[in-house]
């Protein structure tokens, strides 16, 4: 019984800590969809800085630096037209303000 119960704890903690970086991506996804669409122009890094921020709210530690690390990664690869190769190149001119 013991066992049985241990196991269905382990899966629920797994299938919860999947559920919140799921969800750190789905808003990431879902922040640039929607910035696209509505054309939010300068007011992006706000909107940006928001989703992230929900993302350490909910989800903790480990969503909080994949929501970032994602948000770069897929402006930068839009910002340079799907080419790869040009949107792994970051110098610290780049990454700067």
């Amino acid at each position: 019984m013991l066992g049985a119960f241990r196991r269905w704890a382990v899966a629920a903690e797994w299938r919860l800590t999947a559920l919140r970086y799921l969800a750190s991506v789905g808003a990431v996804l879902a922040t640039l969809l929607i910035a696209k669409a509505f054309e939010v122009g300068d007011k992006g890094p706000l909107l940006g800085f928001a989703v992230v921020l929900a993302c350490a709210w909910w989800g903790g530690i480990g969503p909080s630096i994949v929501a970032p690390v994602l948000l770069i990664v897929l402006v930068r690869l839009a910002q340079s037209g799907g080419d790869w190769q040009r949107a792994s190149q970051f110098s610290t001119r780049a990454v700067s303000f």
